[in-house]
């Protein structure tokens, strides 16, 4: 009984629109419920392909999540560095291919997001970027009009 519960909550909450959104699961409890409920036929077989692995923890509420977290902690990296290489080789697949569909350099990565909506489908930025927040109020409303971030060396590029 306690499973199907489980089962179906995480149902609701893994998927919306008949698909995953997650891009991994991590399994975490005490005793052997978390293996329970990853071999139980009333888990989604969708949410099974995402349990990325299945940690003992010896703590529940918060200290519990935090220890699920450290033990996880290597697959966790593992993920993040492989979402970052499949980001660096569609950027330099781009590069190599000669339709120039990319953009490099402050004044070109502008003028293409300019260029209105759906021109730019991916934007990568470098870690350390420097900016400063402006936060934009419409004179006439005396409100809040929208905020924005941009290079603090931005003006330097563009003069």
């Amino acid at each position: 009984m306690y499973l199907s519960k489980i089962c179906e909550r995480a149902k609701q909450v893994f998927i919306e629109k008949d698909r995953v959104n997650v891009s991994g699961i991590i399994v975490a409890g005490l005793a052997e419920l978390k293996t329970e409920l990853v071999a139980d036929k009333m888990f989604d077989p969708r949410l099974k392909a995402k349990v990325l692995r299945t940690v003992d923890i010896s703590y529940g509420s918060d200290r519990g999540l935090h220890e699920a977290i450290v033990l996880a902690e290597d697959i966790l990296a593992d993920a993040m560095l492989t979402k970052e290489r499949k980001l660096l080789e569609s950027f330099f697949l781009q590069v190599s291919q000669t339709d120039g569909n990319y953009a490099t350099g402050t004044k070109e990565v502008l003028f293409a997001l300019e260029q209105g909506v759906g021109v730019v489908d991916l934007l990568l930025c470098w870690e350390d970027l420097p900016t400063i927040r402006f936060t934009l109020r419409n004179s006439v409303k005396n409100g809040k009009c929208q905020c924005c971030k941009i290079r603090r060396f931005l003006t330097d590029y563009l003069n």
